[in-house]
């Protein structure tokens, strides 16, 4: 009798296992994730300071530091925790109350919008000698922190916050709108100053307001389309 003998060898199975291996979610995740992550951080970090010419906080290098992610229900969920990013992001109205006092301790009755370098770079109650007025008569009169300093000095200050915006403004990612604002009013404030006759003047540290409605921004975030082809290359 002749034996006849048939093996079946499957080659074509533990290939596709091994792309099926590679397709596997928390596979996919480990690709996509730091990619996506990795591109959000150099797209914060490039973003121009604030539009008033004031030193930089480093804002958004701490917005950067902050993005992390995680491999979540068969896909990847990306976060950024830096606190006021959701903000500058949505937009929104900020009002006074909310927060507490550091003069006081109670409720806040004004936001305090930074009008000089020492104020963006200081609480109200850190600076002495600040006096609180209002420009015409009426609940709804602007109302100011003032306090008198020098008038050279803060014309000098005026001009590096103009220079320093026309650098900012050329920076990708600037809303050249609002800088081009900002300017408009840095502007008028250096020609008032130059009319000073006196040595010393009265400087608005903080203007003071009730409540502000921040405009967001949707070019600090990649779009959609942007975010799948950073995820096609990771992939790819």
């Amino acid at each position: 009798m002749t034996l006849l003998e048939i093996n079946l060898l499957d080659h074509a199975t533990p290939a596709l296992r091994a792309k099926l291996a590679r397709l596997a979610p928390q596979v996919l995740a480990g690709r996509i994730g730091p990619a996506v992550t990795e591109n959000l951080r150099a797209r914060l970090i490039a973003r121009p300071p604030n539009a008033q010419g004031f030193p930089s906080r480093g804002f958004w290098k701490q917005a950067a530091d902050s993005v992390a992610w995680s491999a979540e229900n068969a896909g990847v969920a990306i976060r950024i925790s830096q606190v006021g990013f959701r903000q500058r992001v949505l937009g929104g109205r900020i009002s006074a109350g909310a927060g507490t006092s550091s003069a006081t301790g109670a409720p806040t009755q004004y936001l305090a919008i930074p009008n000089t370098v020492e104020a963006y770079q200081n609480a109200p109650a850190e600076i002495s000698g600040l006096k609180f007025i209002r420009f015409g008569r009426g609940a709804d009169a602007p109302a100011a922190m003032v306090k008198v300093g020098n008038t050279a000095a803060a014309r000098s200050e005026i001009s590096s916050r103009i220079r320093a915006v026309k650098e900012r403004r050329k920076l990708k990612g600037a809303n050249t709108e609002k800088f081009s604002a900002s300017l408009s009013k840095l502007r008028a404030e250096r020609k008032r100053l130059a009319l000073q006759d006196s040595d010393t003047t009265r400087l608005v540290f903080y203007w003071l307001k009730r409540s502000v409605n921040q405009v967001g921004d949707d070019t600090i975030l990649p779009t959609r389309t942007e975010i799948l082809e950073i995820a096609k290359g990771a992939l790819a």
